[in-house]
């Protein structure tokens, strides 16, 4: 799903829910199925990204 580029009055952006979820794995708090998906993807796009920089490089 793409990220929206102006969310809803009220509603966190991609962003800030990104920040959340990571804070709250960092805390070592439990993490609903839906963060743990949502930490997975951003690990896989961290390490894309570190992939596309080496291979750059």
């Amino acid at each position: 799903m793409p990220a929206s580029p102006t969310p809803r009055p009220g509603q966190p952006t991609d962003r800030e829910t990104a920040k959340a979820v990571v804070s709250k794995w960092m805390a070592g708090q439990e993490l609903t199925p839906a963060e743990e998906g949502l930490l997975l993807r951003l690990r896989a796009v961290n390490m894309a990204q570190q992939l596309a920089s080496a291979v750059r490089a």
